[in-house]
């Protein structure tokens, strides 16, 4: 009696870093780059992050990543820029939503003494 044993090799699956983002991607991309460059162009104050009111072209940049809930009940989502790799927290009620680019995560991680 003769047994095959098939051997199935996994297929890589894309990740979002290999993925080649449409153009419609890429221009809510864009145009989320900019306003944020505008935004700290306009306010460089010692704060980290900035907070905006969420539009559906920006909702199609995010990808989704957890959620919950603070003390006061508040209720966030957790996302994470498909093309920037920014992380965003948006707060379900208010619709608002906080970003924290790359160089303010360098000033807080500076500031909690990461280089001593």
């Amino acid at each position: 009696m003769w047994c095959y044993v098939a051997i199935m090799k996994q297929r890589r699956q894309p990740t979002n870093a290999q993925r080649i983002p449409s153009q419609d991607e890429a221009a809510v991309g864009e145009k989320f780059q900019e306003e944020s460059m505008e935004q700290q162009q306009v306010s460089e104050r010692d704060s980290c992050g900035k907070v905006f009111k969420s539009d559906e072209m920006l909702e199609q940049e995010l990808e989704y990543l957890s959620e919950g809930i603070d003390r006061a009940g508040n209720e966030y989502k957790l996302y994470l820029g498909r093309i920037s790799r920014n992380p965003v927290v948006k707060n379900i009620k208010t619709g608002l939503c906080y970003v924290l680019p790359w160089p303010d995560i360098l000033k807080l991680a500076e500031a909690a003494g990461l280089n001593h």
